[in-house]
């Protein structure tokens, strides 16, 4: 179940540049008393929409948008970014393009010329075999995006792939907006670890580039902002259905970074004496369905910077738990 406050009143136009604030959010855990492992996390909208870093630039991990289909995940193979990458296990599909398709969908703040370079890997003996994938953006044509450099290009991972079309890596005139990249499978076995979008003036992807926020896992104003709350590794023992989860708003207190312990709950990381705000409740599902919320952020300039600590209580008969907290600030970027 999913519960979506009432919208707020979005705004067309950008704040200016001098009153922009970067949204973050960031997981703290009790001192003395952790809760149960992720038991809350930021939650991202359908569909995953991706954003830059302060150079423009994107890493967009694939096991983020995987796997699917014939895409499995795996981290078998050493030198992979994040928690692993994707391998194309589905037959040879040299003229089918569109089967199981990856998106990596994106959101650009400048009008200019990009570059697209994808990180992967090709491990047959033969430097022509098992080293491609179909390639489109903003649902143009189908193309085949290889990596196809001799010998040297086996068995190792690199940014080298180029569309057939071109023997160039793929560059784009993209408008500001939502752009979206789309892989599917071509050849058995290939193997990709991330996509990157950047600026052609930037010019080098690498692998030490930090991996792209999702836009709506943030808390921006005039935006809708989604949290989960659960207990992932079933730590606590509590009962599906029965337990109700109760997520609640203060201002950040003198009690940060450690809370008021109380006993098997855990600790008290809000700040009750600031006044807290309760944000409706829902029952907790069990370890695989969290009870998700959405809040509608308003579209104030005056909350540009401002800063909040969300806890939740998760609650059955004669007992109750506390779950991480999120402190965040919120921004327009």
């Amino acid at each position: 179940m999913v519960r979506i406050a009432p919208l707020a009143l979005l705004s067309l136009f950008a704040l200016p540049t001098s009153s922009q604030v970067t949204a973050s959010v960031k997981v703290r855990t009790g001192c003395t008393a952790p809760a149960p492992g992720d038991s809350l996390r930021a939650g991202s909208l359908a569909p995953r929409v991706f954003v830059p870093d302060d150079r423009g630039v994107l890493n967009i991990e694939a096991e983020t948008v995987g796997p699917r289909g014939s895409w499995l995940a795996e981290d078998g193979i050493d030198g992979y970014r994040g928690s692993g990458y994707l391998r194309w296990n589905g037959p040879d599909l040299f003229n089918q393009p569109g089967v199981d398709v990856l998106e990596f969908r994106f959101r650009i703040e400048e009008t200019t010329r990009y570059l697209i370079r994808l990180r992967n890997r090709h491990d047959h003996p033969d430097p022509t075999s098992e080293n491609d994938c179909w390639f489109r953006i903003d649902q143009g044509p189908w193309v085949k995006l290889v990596d196809s450099w001799g010998d040297v290009g086996v068995g190792r991972w690199s940014f080298n792939a180029f569309l057939e079309t071109t023997s160039q890596f793929p560059e784009y005139d993209l408008d500001a907006g939502e752009h979206v990249v789309e892989l599917a499978g071509r050849s058995r076995n290939f193997k990709i670890d991330s996509l990157h979008v950047l600026p052609k003036s930037v010019w080098f992807a690498n692998e030490t580039d930090p991996e792209a926020d999702v836009e709506r896992a943030r808390p921006l104003i005039g935006a809708p902002f989604s949290f989960e709350v659960g207990d992932p590794h079933d730590a606590a023992g509590l009962p599906p259905q029965t337990t109700l989860v109760v997520p609640m708003l203060s201002r950040p207190g003198g009690n940060t970074p450690c809370g008021t312990v109380l006993g098997a709950a855990g600790e008290l990381l809000l700040a009750p004496e600031l006044g807290l705000i309760t944000l409706g409740s829902q029952p907790w599902g069990g370890p695989e369905s969290p009870a998700i919320f959405t809040e509608a952020i308003p579209f104030r300039p005056n909350l540009l910077g401002q800063t909040f600590t969300l806890q939740a209580v998760l609650v059955e008969p004669g007992r109750f738990v506390f779950s991480d907290a999120l402190d965040l600030v919120l921004g327009d970027r």
